[in-house]
């Protein structure tokens, strides 16, 4: 049994521009999982009349992490 072909594809299989999108899409949604975190915990240190956007802007990664992990 090949425990790894069957849970994660490789580029014989699929191809290299298959796997580059893969890859690229899964560092994309690290990214804005960690934008996510970053604006949540800068919440709190920037001034009062910025706290709505860092609100919003920690949403919009929040939503955009979820959906590029989810393509």
């Amino acid at each position: 049994m090949n425990l790894a072909g069957d849970f994660l594809s490789t580029a014989g299989h699929v191809g290299m521009l298959a796997q580059f999108t893969y890859y690229t899409m899964v560092v994309t949604a690290l990214a804005f999982f960690g934008g996510f975190v970053f604006f949540l915990t800068a919440h709190s240190r920037v001034v009062p009349e910025h706290r709505g956007a860092m609100a919003l802007h920690a949403i919009i990664c929040g939503v955009a992490g979820l959906w590029y992990f989810k393509i």
